[in-house]
């Protein structure tokens, strides 16, 4: 009978059953991409592949290599009691061998696919977009250098105070402009509700010069409001309108209700004063605030290198900036 394969992983980067593996680049690149992140780039995408391995392929083989290498074992210790003849030490002691072996890669192979979380591909292909496209525009890859990690850092306090700025973030995305930008832009909108400040009107035709003897015309001309969602057969793209109650109101009551509206406006403001922020000093506090969490991934992708190089799980969030990640100023 023949002897069992063991399963031989392929052969094209790092794999999952060979200790140590990482991909690391001798030296500079080419491409105007530092070694360093070189390296880096070429470390993730590694492990990245690794991390995209299915069971199906990887750890299924191992288990068929190790079952084969069991059943290689009580078949010829079957075939000689059935022979009624002592079973060969050496035999038994070279097919053992092979079932440890067996055993042993499986293990290991499932220890080494644990470091490799679900994250790692999407981050990786993010990196390498990030990298053509600075070749691609003649940007100037620079290696930012060594990061200094805070005593008794560690990744979840990092992320706790990354979060804590993106809170703020959020509230700086729905800050309030000054009171005069919001007292325009709500008084345009009145204006449009009473009919784009035509309000009640008349509409007069003069009279047909066509030859044809038509009187003039005489008519209402009040405040309209379109119905999207009807189309006239004989012309699609034209938009239907009716009538607008809410733009009568507005027009013939529009000074009572803008004083209510206005009113409004001027007690929201006093009691969110601290909510307002002209255009420029909301970009200003956005782009101190990113700075802060550029710095902080970067200590966070710091503690996540030093994890995997003491053979750690690569503890890599899928939306960590890859600058951060790659090491680029």
């Amino acid at each position: 009978m023949p002897s069992p394969i063991i399963h031989d992983p392929v052969q094209h980067g790092p794999t999952i059953t060979q200790s140590g593996a990482y991909a690391r680049p001798g030296g500079a690149r080419n491409d105007g991409v530092p070694p360093e992140v070189a390296s880096r780039l070429v470390e993730l995408e590694a492990m990245a592949d690794l991390s995209a391995r299915t069971y199906g392929t990887e750890i299924n083989g191992l288990i068929e290599s190790r079952n084969s290498s069991l059943a290689d074992l009580e078949v010829y210790k079957r075939s000689c009691r059935d022979a009624h003849k002592h079973p060969d030490e050496r035999e038994v002691a070279r097919l053992q061998a092979r079932v440890d072996r067996a055993t042993r890669t499986l293990k290991l192979a499932n220890e080494e696919l644990k470091k490799f979380p679900h994250t790692l591909p999407p981050l990786a292909q993010v990196a390498a977009k990030l990298i053509g496209s600075m070749q691609r525009s003649g940007d100037m890859i620079i290696w930012h250098g060594d990061v200094k990690v805070p005593k008794g850092a560690t990744v979840e306090s990092i992320r706790a105070e990354i979060d804590g700025l993106l809170a703020q973030r959020d509230r700086l995305d729905t800050a309030l402009p000054p009171i005069e930008e919001a007292r325009a832009q709500l008084r345009r909108d009145f204006d449009r509700l009473a009919g784009n400040g035509i309000g009640i009107d008349l509409e007069v035709n003069v009279s047909d010069l066509s030859g044809r003897g038509r009187p003039p015309a005489v008519r209402l001309a009040l405040p309209k409001e379109r119905v999207a969602h009807i189309r006239r057969h004989d012309d699609p793209g034209y938009p239907p309108t009716v009538t607008s109650a809410v733009g009568i109101v507005a027009a013939v009551l529009g000074d009572q209700i803008w004083k209510v509206i206005d009113d409004q406006i001027t007690a929201f403001y006093a009691a969110n004063k601290h909510l307002v922020r002209t255009e420029a000093e909301r970009r200003r506090e956005l782009a101190r605030i990113d700075t802060e969490i550029l710095a902080l991934s970067r200590v966070e992708a710091e503690l996540g290198w030093r994890a995997i190089a003491n053979g750690e799980r690569a503890a890599f969030r899928s939306d960590l900036d890859p600058r951060a990640v790659l090491g680029i100023a």
